[in-house]
Order: C-alpha cells, then sequence, then structure tokens
C-alpha cells in the first residue's frame, strides 16, 4: 500500500483511498479493540459494515501490508490527525499552540502562543477540524489526488480492453 503522507493514520480518521483501482472519495478508519484495522467506505463492495454511517468495510488487519490487502494508495483528509506531542497547531487567524499529549481521539496543546503553559481540557480531532486548526507544517496534497484521479481511470480503462479482449477469446 501507498500511503502519501508519514503522519500516523488514527481511529476515526476519514481518508481517501484506492481499492482495486476504483477511488472512494470518503472513507473512515476503524480501530478495533484487539489493534486490528478496518476501513469503512460506500464504494466498493467488502463486507456488510456494522456501523450505521457506511455500507461497506474491508479488513486491514493489524499490519496493512498484508497480501489480501487491495488497497494501494491512502490519503489523509483532515490533517488535524496527523499531529504529534511537540507539535505546532495552527487556527484559522494563524495563532500557534504546541501540542503536550494526543492519543487516537483527543489532544491537549498549550495556550495560544504560549509554549510553555498547558490548557486545563482537552480536544477532539472533530473540535479541531469544525475550528479550522492544522498541523504548522501542513503541505496541501490535492496535486496527488488529480493524479490518483488519472491513475485510477487508466485503470479502469484498461481492465475495460482486457475483458473485452477475453471475451474474444
Amino acid at each position: 500500500m501507498k500511503i502519501h503522507d508519514s503522519r500516523q493514520f488514527k481511529h476515526g480518521m476519514r481518508i481517501k483511498c484506492v481499492i482495486d483501482g476504483i477511488e472512494i472519495e470518503d472513507a473512515r478508519l476503524s480501530r478495533e479493540y484487539d489493534e486490528t484495522w478496518y476501513l469503512y467506505q460506500n464504494e466498493n463492495g467488502g463486507s456488510e459494515a456494522d456501523e450505521s454511517e457506511h455500507k461497506y468495510s474491508w479488513y486491514l488487519g493489524s499490519s496493512w501490508q498484508e497480501e489480501e490487502c487491495r488497497i494501494t494508495e491512502m490519503y489523509a483528509i483532515e490533517p488535524i490527525y496527523g499531529i504529534k506531542e511537540g507539535d505546532i497547531v495552527v487556527d484559522k487567524d494563524g495563532d500557534q499552540a504546541k501540542v503536550f499529549f494526543c492519543n487516537d481521539y483527543i489532544f491537549i496543546k498549550s495556550y495560544w502562543s504560549d509554549f510553555s503553559t498547558t490548557q486545563s481540557t482537552f480536544y477532539t480531532y472533530e473540535e479541531a477540524i469544525v475550528t479550522g486548526w492544522k498541523p504548522k507544517d501542513y503541505k496541501d496534497n490535492s496535486d496527488k489526488k488529480d493524479e490518483l484521479v488519472k491513475k485510477a481511470k487508466e485503470m479502469e480503462k484498461k481492465a475495460k480492453e482486457l475483458r473485452e479482449e477475453a471475451e474474444r477469446l
């Protein structure tokens, strides 16, 4: 699997991916109690999802490098999920804060522009997304998305040509 950024993926994270050459625009990762991962989405079959937001689930296992994992590309949709302890987050106005703690569900940051004092509350990633926070060094990968769409279309065309050739034989 080719992952297009070095950030660690987290439970609940929204992603874009390619499964069997089909681009999935909106999927969600889930880490289960036994440390195995699933990807939930609506576009490309798989098992019936056991959650209400999506129709299908794909088993990723504990190591996403397994042979049976047919997901070939993966992009994070929301950059805030990629934060790590020590990172700087930036709000819409450009104010900066330091991340003191984070896990799959929450993070604790400093006060804005005071990297030495921890706020007494924690934030969920969803709260950070709604308020527009991003990692300071985040770079948009939208050009990679265009490349991914082009590659998926080429693969679909090639698959169609091979099916037609097989039918002629």
